[in-house]
């Protein structure tokens, strides 16, 4: 169908694929494992298809994966880790998302 995954997302996958051979065409069905991906990326890249990209901003990327800061924060480019995402003024971040600083709980005036 012409979709296109990066191949850290296929690892421990089975992909149907067509295989032409002296003109016959047949479907054959293959196994990716950890040593069909050779391409890696420090922290602070993501795989896109088969090159490593550097982090955007309001992003983290671990392991060749890119992923979203908590909503209503921000963090730099190149990112690395959950923790690089701030929150703004009086919250914090806490299990994952923006909340008030716990000593600022209740009060209407922010």
């Amino acid at each position: 169908n012409g979709d296109t995954m990066p191949m850290n997302k296929m690892i421990g996958k089975t992909v149907s694929i067509f295989v032409e051979k002296n003109g016959d065409v047949a479907l054959t069905k293959i196994s990716i494992n950890a040593a069909s991906s050779p391409v890696t990326c420090d922290d602070g890249k993501w795989l896109d298809v088969d090159l490593c990209q550097e982090c955007p901003v309001n992003h983290y990327c671990q392991n060749g994966d890119k992923n979203s800061c908590p909503s209503g924060s921000t963090s730099p480019v190149a990112s690395t880790t959950l923790d690089s995402c701030s929150c703004g003024p009086s919250r914090v971040l806490s299990d994952g998302r923006c909340t008030l600083e716990p000593d600022l709980e209740g009060n209407d005036n922010l």
